[in-house]
């Protein structure tokens, strides 16, 4: 069973702390799981997520770039955060760029493909508010999964749909 939660429109609708714990613990019932406080620091996490794997994993976090490109007409970037000492990989993420919104050196950063976009964020400085769009768990690949938009100005910069692999919820039982 695929199990999604999606947010409503409007401001007043948005995914907050809340309700991504409400969600946390229904997906507790309907699985038959008991997440551990790293886990849903996890979901809950709006920084930089390398940053906080950091700290789980107590490794460096590197970012590997699968792809990026074009797909019709649309930049789209394919990661997977992966711990630098033990090479496992940790996260694999989706990335829609609205490469005509980003200031020029966020874009540059970006291409480099040397850093996650949290990173990128972090280096040039650049305000941003993450709304989530969806949870849930994806039974296919028995794992947790988060989309969310990362807006600046105002406006959105980023889609990034986040694959979190299963041992993240096997070896961090408590913090």
């Amino acid at each position: 069973m695929n199990l999604v939660y999606k947010s409503s429109e409007g401001p007043e609708q948005l995914m907050g702390y809340k309700r991504i714990l409400e969600i946390a613990k229904d997906l507790e019932g309907k699985l038959g799981i008991q997440f551990s406080k790293a886990q849903k620091l996890l979901l809950l996490e709006r920084g930089t997520l390398e940053g906080l794997l950091t700290v789980l994993q107590g490794n460096p976090i590197s970012v590997r770039v699968i792809k990026q490109g074009f797909v019709e007409r649309t930049f789209v970037r394919n990661v997977i955060l992966v711990d630098s000492k033990t090479n496992e990989d940790l996260v694999e993420a989706e990335s829609i760029v609205f490469l005509d919104r980003l200031d020029v050196e966020v874009a540059d950063d970006l291409r480099e493909g040397r850093l996650g976009i949290g990173e990128i964020m972090a280096k040039h400085e650049k305000e941003s508010r993450r709304e989530f769009v969806e949870v849930g768990f994806d039974e296919k690949l028995n794992s947790f999964y988060r989309v969310y938009d990362i807006h600046v100005r105002g406006k959105p910069w980023f889609r990034i749909k986040e694959l979190f692999s299963a041992s993240l919820y096997k070896n961090h039982e408590e913090i």
